[in-house]
């Protein structure tokens, strides 16, 4: 494989790692809060409280992991489009204040011909 190749096939991989971060983060927030049903309808019964407790701390460690895997991903995410965003930024920087600086010129010089005009 080529150089080209091997680095697509890890973009895809930090993907399919920020797709999967995101997922289990989105599950472990909806886990977290579903907890709380079963022990408002059964407030008093220890084992509905104690498998609530374990699936809220299992939800916890979903969190964790989700974080781990969208916050590398993320992570790289953030610093290629920041780079883009800059290339593509100084890029239009550039062209519009070239742009910028002939249209003053030619502003200028169109003035100044019709002084020279008036005058003579």
């Amino acid at each position: 494989m080529t150089e080209t190749q091997l680095t697509i096939i890890q973009s895809q991989q930090r993907r399919k790692d920020f797709v999967v971060g995101i997922v289990l983060i989105i599950l472990s927030l909806a886990l977290g809060k579903l907890v709380l049903i079963p022990l408002v309808i059964f407030p008093g019964n220890t084992q509905w409280q104690i498998s609530m407790f374990i699936v809220y701390t299992f939800s916890w460690l979903m969190l964790i992991v989700g974080i781990y895997f969208a916050g590398t991903e993320g992570l790289h995410i953030v610093k290629h489009a920041y780079k883009d965003y800059q290339r593509k930024t100084v890029h239009k920087v550039k062209y519009h204040s070239k742009r910028a600086a002939q249209r003053t010129a030619h502003v200028i010089r169109t003035r100044t011909e019709r002084i020279k005009r008036r005058k003579d």
